[in-house]
């Protein structure tokens, strides 16, 4: 079973490094990558990857909780936070 992941990232090196790490996981595809929670959510909603990598300190977070993201992403299975200063 193929784990597909969504990668929500304003800053492209960041992106790009997790991404390079799960190229090397057969049973992980990156569906989508996102530039801003707003995308992110967008993207969430359409794709419904399985996990969700989200930097939770994008410029258009605007103080939303985890708990939050997760609430907007029903169809997802899991959530994972990742926060990168």
């Amino acid at each position: 079973m193929t784990i597909t992941v969504l990668l929500a990232d304003d800053n492209a090196v960041i992106r790009k490094a997790i991404g390079d790490l799960l190229k090397g996981e057969p049973e992980i595809k990156v569906v989508a990558e996102a530039v801003s929670f707003t995308q992110a959510m967008d993207l969430a909603t359409k794709l419904r990857p399985r996990i969700v990598i989200l930097d939770l300190h994008m410029d258009d977070q605007r103080g939303v909780t985890p708990t939050q993201v997760r609430s907007c992403l029903v169809g997802s299975r899991s959530l994972a936070n990742v926060y990168l200063e």
